[in-house]
């Protein structure tokens, strides 16, 4: 036997009416229940919002590495997650790497092995009358647009020469280039990182 399109409806509305009268007559056990499920839907999108957020963050790390490169450091702040405690004392306990190491790197294994350094620094940037201050500066060797997938937009990158007669040149990114030159050219101006031009 099939239900006409009325008695469809008259069951649809009693259903309703049903469960609104128990939602009505159970009033507290309804909001802990409507409370439970926005919990519950909260901790499932924070979670896959916070799975998102590592996974782009590891893909971002390790974006700026040419696919053949192998990263030597002291230490890696990767490896003590959010204990930065223990971070800063492998740091002190490690030996230190110094620009002799990969002189020695180079003469054995340099007809093999394309070597090169990086150091970084916080410091602040100036030009003119403009401050950025907390501005993570990395010192490189020439060879780092070879070792990295780094892109330069317009200028030149790193030459042999530079890095031979301790040239003051600079890569800079694209946010420094917005927040200190605005619409002008970078190309052949100067700025300031910490006390050096």
């Amino acid at each position: 036997m099939q239900l006409t399109v009325r008695a469809r409806f008259n069951l649809f509305r009693e259903s309703i009416s049903l469960a609104w009268d128990s939602v009505r007559a159970n009033r507290t056990r309804s909001a802990l229940t409507i409370i439970g499920i926005v919990v519950g839907v909260a901790v499932v999108v924070t979670v896959a919002a916070l799975l998102q957020g590592a996974q782009t963050f590891i893909v971002n790390a390790t974006a700026g590495f040419a696919p053949d490169v192998l990263r030597i450091e002291k230490a890696s702040f990767q490896d003590f997650g959010s204990d930065g405690q223990a971070f800063v004392e492998a740091q002190a306990k490690r030996p230190d790497i110094f620009a002799d190491d990969l002189t020695y790197l180079n003469e054995r294994l340099g007809g093999d092995i394309l070597f090169g350094a990086e150091g970084s620094a916080v410091l602040p940037v100036r030009r003119g009358a403009k401050t950025l201050a907390g501005v993570s500066i990395q010192g490189v060797t020439a060879n780092i647009t070879e070792l990295s997938n780094i892109k330069i937009a317009y200028g030149r990158g790193f030459v042999s020469a530079d890095d031979a007669y301790r040239r003051n040149v600079c890569i800079v990114g694209q946010d420094i280039v917005e927040e200190l030159f605005g619409a002008a050219s970078p190309v052949g101006e100067e700025i300031q990182l910490g006390q050096m031009r």
